[in-house]
């Protein structure tokens, strides 16, 4: 993992904004409408193009493809293997009935129109799970971000893709065929080895989006008692390890999140319960939150619980869900006490609480705004550079 040696690098958690043409097509194939897959490429290959000038603008060290071509950050798995099929209902989470005038805000907002459908439904696992052997798509998919990389002659320091979690992935599909859970994540686990195998392969940094760990408290295992939830939780971190055995940690990041989504946010578990867990996760960095109102402070956690020495920290300083762009000199500030809190200003880099985009239909913030946050991202980090070196 690329550390910040004199200099605080920049990143992000991955997902950005696709132009407005590949959003109207990932929109139609979502619904069934196939387009023509010579104007589906080439409008991908567009949308990671600016997606690259995005992150040049605003400085981005160590950049992503933006993960242009998937309609979302999880469900694109399910694409990608045999096995899963129909259209099951994803409970909501728990604050949608804690608090009732917010969530029928919330439907008014966001969830008013037809486009709105990755969360609302999504196939469950019907049969035993296979992934492409051939690894048609992620192929696709690396060998055009590093056609564009090229074209570019390199713009990044490093540069990283995403790949969903076993766990992640076992939440938002239900099970409808294993009967056991843990047969279930194993399942999955197995699969997708192939899919991060293949990425790092090809010499990029490799993200785990794995929100699971943290958010899934608020919706699938929101009964039972912590240390139960805890529990739960050693299996998701236990199968993800399998699938990233052997691969070398150093190209192996984690992002952990309680949810991308403007909301209360108060039955979170908090941080100091989980950072145990994140600890034992084979990676060489954790990708966290703190930038918004709910979690800012728990960086005092890392005071209290020492990141491994093995471990870098991506510190989430911009908040992907409010219009308002952070000053530079707040961003520095966050940035110091980061470093105050690990020990070590070369063990972090500057990043964002989660994606810009994680879905088609689930950006919160306009293009513009995006922008300028970025770029407040880097000032931020320079000044922050000034102050820790």
């Amino acid at each position: 993992m690329q550390r910040s040696d004199g200099r605080i690098r920049t990143t992000h958690t991955g997902s950005l904004p696709r132009t407005p043409e590949l959003r109207k097509l990932l929109i139609e194939a979502n619904q069934g409408r196939t387009p023509d897959p010579i104007v589906l490429d080439r409008a991908i290959s567009a949308s990671v193009d600016a997606a690259i000038s995005t992150q040049v603008a605003g400085g981005i060290d160590v950049g992503s493809d933006g993960e242009q071509g998937r309609f979302y950050y999880s469900t694109y798995a399910a694409d990608r293997m045999t096995g899963f099929a129909g259209a099951t209902h994803r409970p909501p989470i728990v604050e949608f009935e804690v608090f009732p005038e917010w969530a029928s805000a919330w439907t008014t907002r966001w969830l008013s129109t037809a486009e709105e459908t990755e969360i609302v439904t999504v196939p469950a696992a019907v049969g035993d799970l296979h992934y492409d052997d051939e690894l048609t798509l992620i192929s696709e998919e690396t060998a055009r971000f590093r056609a564009a990389l090229d074209a570019r002659a390199a713009p990044f320091t490093a540069a990283f893709m995403n790949a969903a979690s076993p766990g992640v992935i076992a939440t938002m599909h239900p099970d409808e065929y294993f009967g056991s859970r843990d047969d279930y994540l194993e399942a999955i686990a197995r699969e997708m080895r192939k899919e991060y195998e293949y990425v790092v392969s090809r010499g990029f940094v490799l993200q785990i989006d794995a929100p699971d760990l943290a958010a899934e408290r608020l919706i699938h295992f929101r009964d039972g008692s912590l240390s139960d939830y805890l529990k739960l939780m050693e299996k998701h971190v236990e199968v993800l390890n399998q699938a990233l055995d052997g691969l070398p940690a150093e190209q192996l990041r984690v992002h952990c999140c309680w949810g991308n989504y403007p909301g209360p946010h108060v039955h979170d578990v908090e941080l100091k319960d989980l950072v145990g867990l994140l600890y034992e996760i084979n990676a060489g960095a954790l990708v966290l939150p703190f930038a918004n109102p709910r979690h800012a402070h728990e960086l005092e956690v890392f005071e209290a619980h020492p990141l491994p020495d093995t471990m870098a920290l991506v510190v989430g300083v911009l908040d992907v869900t409010t219009d308002f762009v952070e000053h530079p000199r707040l961003v520095a500030d966050r940035l110091v006490r980061a470093a105050l809190a690990i020990g070590d200003p070369s063990r972090i880099m500057a990043g964002a609480d989660c994606g810009f985009a994680t879905g088609v239909t689930r950006q919160w913030l306009t293009n513009d705004v995006i922008n300028m946050k970025l770029r407040a991202l880097r000032d931020g980090a320079d000044l922050a550079s000034e102050r820790l070196w």
